[in-house]
C-alpha cells in the first residue's frame, strides 16, 4: 500500500501549493509561529532555523528578513520550492519530508507546523526521531498542529483514496514526556479562522502551537 509520505511527494505536495500559494502571501501577519518566535528571547542568539515541510519558504522570508541569519527548508513540493526559490533566493530549500530529511545538521530552531498530521502512522516515530536530530542541545522546537479532545482520524478530502488521512492528536505531548523538552510557550487558537479565541474552540478546529526547548540533561538532575 502507498504510503501518505509517497502520495505527498508523488502528487499532493505539488497540489497543495497549487490550492493555497495566493493564500500563503497574506499569512505572515496572522502566523501564529511567527507571533510566538517573535516572543521567543533565547539565551544564545538564533543563527540558524530550519522548517520542516516549508511549502515555498514564506515563513522562512520572514524570519531571513528579521533575523538577517541562515534559513533552511524541506518540502515534498517541487512547485513549491521552485517558486520559493524564485522569491527568496537567500534560503537555501531543499526536497524531502519530515520523516526522511536530506539534511543532518543541528539548528537553534527547527519549525514544524501542520505536518505530522498528514504523516503515515508507520511513520511517525521516524518523523519524531529525524525531528529530534535535527535541534541542537540547548535549541528550540516550534510545534503546531490540531489539538482534538482526544486522538482522532479524518479522511483527507482532497485525495480520492480512503486510505490517506488526517491524524490530529496533541502532537507535543511525546516531546514533552520524554524529559529531553520544556515547554516554554503555547497558545491554542481556532484553526478554520487561525486566530487566538478566548471562546471555547470546537474539538475538531482546535489548534495548537507552541515552542519547546531542548536539553539532554537539564531535566535529569545529578543524584
Amino acid at each position: 500500500m502507498t504510503s501518505q509520505q509517497d502520495v505527498f511527494l508523488d502528487s499532493e505536495g505539488d497540489a497543495w501549493f497549487a490550492r493555497n500559494a495566493v493564500a500563503l502571501e497574506a499569512k505572515g501577519s496572522v502566523d501564529v509561529p511567527l507571533q510566538l518566535i517573535s516572543q521567543l528571547k533565547p539565551d544564545e542568539p538564533i543563527a540558524s532555523v530550519l522548517e520542516l515541510g516549508c511549502s515555498n519558504g514564506w515563513r522562512l522570508g520572514h524570519l531571513a528578513a528579521e533575523l538577517g541569519v541562515r534559513c533552511v527548508g524541506v518540502d515534498p513540493s517541487e512547485k513549491a520550492l521552485a517558486d520559493g526559490r524564485r522569491r527568496f533566493p537567500s534560503l537555501e530549500l531543499l526536497h524531502g519530508t519530515l520523516a526522511d530529511p536530506p539534511i543532518e545538521e543541528q539548528f537553534d530552531l527547527v519549525i514544524v507546523n501542520f505536518v505530522l498530521c498528514w504523516i503515515d502512522r508507520a511513520d511517525l516515530f521516524s518523523a519524531y526521531t529525524a525531528m529530534d536530530a535535527l535541534v541542537r542541545d540547548g535549541g528550540h522546537l516550534v510545534i503546531g498542529d490540531f489539538l482534538p479532545d482526544h486522538p482522532q482520524r479524518r479522511p483527507y478530502q482532497h485525495v480520492s483514496d480512503s486510505q490517506v488521512f488526517t491524524f490530529k492528536q496533541d502532537y507535543a505531548a511525546p516531546l514533552l514526556a520524554s524529559n529531553l523538552y520544556d515547554e516554554i510557550a503555547r497558545t491554542t487558537y481556532d484553526h478554520d479562522h487561525y486566530v487566538p479565541r478566548l471562546a471555547p474552540v470546537p474539538s475538531g478546529a482546535r489548534a495548537v502551537c507552541s515552542i519547546l526547548q531542548r536539553s539532554l540533561h537539564g531535566r535529569f538532575p545529578l543524584v
